[in-house]
């Protein structure tokens, strides 16, 4: 597609030469406008040549965005089909947990029992394994060795219950685009009386305007900590049965 997309940019040019001379040689045009013409022609080539590979990788890349969407769609209905039956109902414990990555011991026989509806703190020194512990609990992490039980039955991946998570990692950022790309990441389905309490709650009145289209407008000079608040309001628009949130209280000030 590519070649004959060339050939007729080469054609077009080589076509304009020759109506050129041939208006030359009838007196239609002097030879002075004939140099002028092969003069601009040789200026635009470059511009021209470059507009080609523009289209070239614009076409390259819709081809890729169009089959990365297809695959994003086929692995979401996939895991949807996996996950929407499997929710915690009672418990999830951990027995004889053990963690390693590369040959090193990241958490060695950890033993938990978080029961449905209780607030658990984890809390540990800088490189403890904190976050490794809730990339466990959450699926986003296969342990080395150990048990882990949910509603009192092995579980041989925490992934099964995906969708019954909605999770705060320690690393990650927020479209600035507006609220609904943010909101999107995490459900599809949100309570919008709910969404505006939120705003409300985390103070971040100053950058969404409750009123009008506010789900659309843009996000613009975010700070550290509305970013970390607009990212905890993501997470809590999924109305999920466990939350989980790594280093929650970074970035933000103690009467939040």
């Amino acid at each position: 597609m590519y070649a004959v997309e060339t050939i007729i940019f080469m054609g077009t040019i080589a076509l304009l030469y020759i109506i050129t001379t041939i208006l030359v040689c009838f007196d239609k045009m002097t030879m002075g406008g004939l140099v002028a013409i092969m003069m601009y022609n040789s200026i635009l080539i470059d511009p021209l040549q470059e507009l080609s590979e523009m289209v070239k990788q614009y076409s390259k890349t819709k081809v890729s965005i169009v089959r990365i969407n297809k695959y994003i769609s086929l692995c979401r209905e996939e895991n949807f089909n996996q996950t929407k039956n499997k929710t915690v109902n009672q418990s999830i414990e951990m027995k004889n947990i053990t963690y390693e990555n590369e040959g090193k011991i990241i958490l060695n026989n950890i033993n938990l029992l978080i029961e449905k509806g209780e607030k658990v703190a984890i809390v540990g020194e800088s490189g403890a394994g904190k976050t490794t512990l809730l990339y466990l609990l959450c699926g986003l992490l296969e342990k080395t060795n150990g048990n882990l039980m949910v509603d009192g039955e092995n579980c041989v991946s925490m992934k099964d219950f995906s969708n019954d998570f909605s999770v705060l990692l320690q690393q990650s950022g927020v479209y600035t685009s507006n609220l609904k790309d943010n909101l999107c990441l995490y459900t599809d389905k949100w309570d919008e009386d709910k969404i505006r309490e939120y705003i409300q709650c985390f103070e971040l009145d100053n950058i969404i305007n409750v009123k009008g289209d506010y789900m659309s407008s843009p996000l613009e000079n975010i700070s550290g900590g509305e970013e970390k608040r607009l990212r905890l309001l993501s997470v809590l628009s999924k109305k999920a049965g466990i939350v989980c949130l790594d280093e929650l209280s970074n970035s933000l000030d103690n009467n939040i």
